[in-house]
């Protein structure tokens, strides 16, 4: 029950800022409010029941409650961030979407049902998007109609007598693996989200690229851990197609790092080569589901933390690209901390949660010396951001170094930073073992009925 209540005040909050959207700030204040509820009903609120609704059960699992938590509570400091600096519509009415269809995905017992709901968050969450409404978002607007239209017809074959359910569910498996690399914006289709995040507004770049993909994937990656489809991914050639395109992904993404000069871009290319490793992981079958889950958690919530350092410079500077943005440090030195919390926790430590798990998925699908290389590579990615601190260390233009702002505008500022550095908490309480998250999601066990 827990989840559904969560669920149902994500979805007020989305509500609330369709309603204000006159006023943009009061929209996010309202989106950040009804985020907050959510996270704090999915902290507080003692154990509920298991509910059933017609022929779906949900539950209310640790993991599922930590994933809301998380999720609900980045994407409210988020929100706030946006109201101070530049308030905006839309994201408080995704955000609240994909909280809300997140949660109720990760908490159903029927596969179908929540994969096919975490593909259709895809789409919902950015129907209040408008400046995202374009070709790049068409083009991923595919994911949640094969993942609807492949649980129709195999049903219907299996009603219709014309296949097993095992059939069936290699027909869903198979199909599920070309909207798997859609979502995830693996090599070949990167250039869809890439062109997005460099349309999209930067506090929308991470819902887009890092915490949709999660509203599909854990579902369909934990049907497919269960099912005879992935037992057949290990010593089959299915396993190195998986990870060549996954490896391909984080070796392109680590050099492509190097030539972006969007702010948004930069984390979407990120992303990307970070989402990799899920691809990799599945050829071990879902034995890495844990690993998985960790993983794409803790990517979501950095990716976050670093759009707000990205809105706070930005705003700033005056522009969202690197070339732009020189003498950052100077111009605001509070956004350092926010910068160096996401960039440290991203690349993480020997024996930290999101570092371990990085190097078992990957360790783990490809033992040996291309392992290694491959966590090398994946942890290479983030020295793409050695240039945006460059950048940030060399002098201000003398216009911008010599404007005096009001006291306000300099609160405004402050409180956004600490913000930013507030969602990267999360993560690096993550990574230091602090929420137990990794033991609750080795003990999840999604579609397993009451």
């Amino acid at each position: 029950m827990i989840p559904l209540e969560a669920a149902g005040l994500a979805g007020l909050a989305a509500l609330g800022a369709f309603f204000a959207r006159r006023t943009p700030a009061y929209a996010s204040a309202v989106g950040a409010l009804g985020l907050f509820a959510a996270a704090g009903v999915a902290l507080i609120v003692p154990w509920g029941q298991t509910l059933v609704v017609g022929q779906v059960v949900v539950t209310d699992a640790p993991f599922v409650r930590a994933v809301i938590a998380a999720a609900a509570g980045s994407t409210a400091l988020l929100c706030l961030i946006a109201a101070v600096l530049a308030p905006e519509v839309e994201l408080p009415i995704a955000a609240g979407v994909v909280v809300g269809g997140l949660a109720v995905a990760l908490s159903l017992s029927d596969a179908s049902t929540a994969i096919v709901l975490g593909g259709a968050v895809g789409f919902l969450g950015l129907v209040g998007a408008r400046g995202a409404w374009s070709g790049a978002f068409r083009q991923l607007a595919f994911v949640p109609a094969v993942a609807l239209l492949v649980v129709l017809v195999a049903g219907a074959k299996v009603i219709a007598g014309e296949a097993a359910v095992s059939d069936a569910a290699i027909v869903l498996g198979a199909l599920l693996g070309v909207a798997f690399v859609a979502r995830l914006a693996s090599v070949p289709v990167h250039a869809a989200p890439l062109r997005l995040a460099r349309g999209a507004s930067l506090p929308l770049v991470p819902l887009h690229a890092a915490l949709l993909p999660i509203a599909f994937v854990l579902p369909a990656l934990a049907w497919l851990a269960g099912s005879p489809v992935a037992a057949a991914f290990p010593g089959s050639w299915l396993q190195p197609v998986l990870v060549s395109i996954g490896g391909a992904t984080i070796v392109l993404a680590a050099l492509a790092m190097f030539v972006q000069n969007d702010f948004g871009a930069l984390i979407a290319v990120h992303t990307i080569g970070d989402l990799g490793l899920v691809l990799v992981g599945l050829g071990t079958g879902g034995a890495a589901l844990p690993q998985i889950a960790v993983w794409l958690i803790g990517v979501a919530l950095i990716r976050m933390a670093m759009a707000g350092w990205a809105m706070i410079v930005a705003e700033r500077s005056g522009s969202r690209t690197i070339r732009g943005s020189r003498g950052w440090v100077h111009l605001a030195p509070l956004s350092l901390p926010a910068f160096a919390v996401a960039v440290v926790v991203g690349v993480g430590w020997p024996g930290s949660l999101l570092f371990e798990a990085r190097r078992q998925i990957l360790e783990g699908a490809v033992p040996g010396t291309m392992g290694v290389i491959l966590t090398a590579a994946s942890i290479t990615t983030a020295l793409g951001y050695v240039r945006v601190l460059w950048t940030g260390l060399r002098h201000a233009p003398e216009g911008q170094r010599a404007v005096r702002f009001p006291w306000s505008w300099r609160l405004e500022r402050w409180t956004a930073s600490l913000l930013a550095i507030g969602i990267g908490l999360i993560p690096a309480a993550i990574a230091a073992g602090l929420t137990g998250l990794d033991s609750v999601a080795a003990t999840w066990r999604p579609f397993a009925g009451p």
